[in-house]
């Protein structure tokens, strides 16, 4: 019954937060034995549901298998670090797609607050997509198959130790805002990308770029015919000069008192991924208000008074 309730309280909530157009819908998706909710997987849920419908995921146990989008969908999930972030989720389970695949008939979708990835692929081949606010984590091209152009990269955490983040077929308009990125960004085969404001390992190897306010570690900026400024490069050794480098595995990277990142930015803003207009946030909590704290003791059969600790997201 308590779980019930709490389930209840969450499709609730997020049906009175999300206002949607006339003729769109909520669908909810878990895999959790016992959870109410309209799919078990999301590619069920992608292919009943209509183009401009919103997703929202459970967090679960169990990866969802791999999505292939050919509709303009809003996918939601519950973030990530929910464990060494205070304040996060009060179902402290994220929401992982071990791969997705954007193509033809998705442009205009958007994802957030999501796992993706298990060392698998992330693959854009539509136009105005957004991934905002997920920990992604696999082989991520921007244009395998054709030239795409309006890409939003904001506020993600993304790591992978085999190859970097790759922009082809001269793909367009391909922004990276606010991002941890422990790869390189590998884009000559791009056109008109920018790069702000973010963490980035290992050198940005790009064209016909501008590339401010970012924090570049073991490496620099290489290409042609780029608007490069403010940026602050350093080596790995020196990470304890520039961030507070204790604490869970994002909010580590926060500017230390009297780090040099700090109002080295254009208009002086603080260089890295918490500086600038949309600073990044903790644990990619999407900005809808989540429930952070539930308890519904049960006692002698009777259900006591419910605690709930809701809080909103920017």
């Amino acid at each position: 019954m308590t779980k019930h309730i709490f389930q209840l309280i969450i499709i609730a909530l997020f049906y009175f937060t999300l206002q949607q157009t006339a003729g769109a819908r909520v669908w909810t998706v878990s895999n959790n034995s016992g959870d109410h909710a309209n799919f078990a997987t999301l590619q069920l849920a992608h292919d009943g549901a209509n183009s401009g419908d919103t997703l929202y995921v459970f967090g679960s146990e169990t990866v969802y298998n791999s999505l292939t989008l050919t509709k303009k969908l809003t996918i939601i999930g519950t973030g990530y670090f929910l464990t060494q972030n205070p304040n996060t989720q009060a179902r402290k389970l994220n929401a992982q797609a071990s791969a997705m695949n954007f193509k033809s008939g998705s442009e205009g979708s958007e994802v957030i607050g999501m796992h993706i990835g298990s060392g698998n692929q992330i693959f854009i081949n539509a136009n105005n997509i957004t991934l905002k606010r997920n920990y992604i984590y696999g082989q991520f091209i921007i244009g395998k198959d054709t030239l795409v152009t309006n890409v939003f990269v904001l506020q993600n955490y993304i790591e992978y130790w085999s190859s970097g983040i790759e922009i082809r077929n001269l793909s367009r308009n391909i922004f990276f805002f606010n991002n941890y990125i422990r790869v390189s960004i590998s884009g000559y085969n791009g056109r008109d990308v920018g790069v702000q404001n973010n963490i980035v390992f290992n050198g940005i190897f790009i064209h016909s770029a501008f590339v401010h306010n970012n924090i570049l570690i073991d490496g620099d900026v290489y290409g042609e015919n780029s608007t490069v400024s403010n940026n602050l490069s350093i080596s790995s050794s020196a990470i304890n000069t520039v961030f507070v480098d204790t604490g869970s595995p994002d909010g580590k990277w926060k500017l230390k008192p009297g780090s040099p990142a700090i109002g080295a930015g254009v208009g002086g803003v603080d260089c890295g991924m918490y500086g600038g207009d949309n600073p990044y946030v903790l644990s990619g909590i999407p900005a809808i208000p989540s429930i952070y704290f539930f308890n519904a003791p049960i006692e002698g059969g009777n259900l006591l008074p419910v605690q709930i600790k809701i809080k909103s997201n920017k």
